[in-house]
């Protein structure tokens, strides 16, 4: 989170999960600003992304970008166009990217106006696009 979580913090952390263990998989995620309630931060640019990565790998061979918090074997992971929810009741549905973002949207929606939502989404995929493009 820019101006908020520093390269030291990082390297802080990194070195500390090293410590209990160099295999562990570590997942950096850029910041969503799209379902925050309110302004925290700025979306992180792709060099800090890619400079965070640089300060964990140094400590865990097993780092990755992400673009959610879903772990998966790749060291950045590709786009995810669906996914099934498991609820409580454990009935399940598969749903869209779409889908799920319509469904935040309306939850937001008496926090934030929607066009202030869409605009935040717009720039958040086309930084995570670019995080793809990325060679880490």
């Amino acid at each position: 989170m820019p101006g908020i979580v520093d390269e030291k913090e990082i390297e802080r952390m990194a070195e500390f999960l090293s410590s209990l263990d160099k295999e562990l998989k570590y997942q950096i995620n850029p910041f969503s600003i799209t379902f925050a309630h309110e302004k925290v931060t700025r979306l992180p640019t792709v060099e800090e992304m890619k400079r965070a990565y640089e300060i964990a790998y140094k400590y865990l061979p097993n780092a990755m970008v992400s673009r959610s918090g879903c772990a998966r074997e790749y060291p950045i992971l590709p786009p995810q166009k669906t996914w099934i929810t498991v609820f409580p009741d454990l009935t399940f549905e598969r749903r869209t990217v779409k889908e799920q973002h319509e469904e935040h949207v309306e939850w937001l929606g008496s926090a934030r106006p929607r066009e202030e939502i869409n605009e935040d989404r717009v720039r958040e995929v086309e930084l995570h696009d670019k995080i793809l493009r990325t060679r880490f």
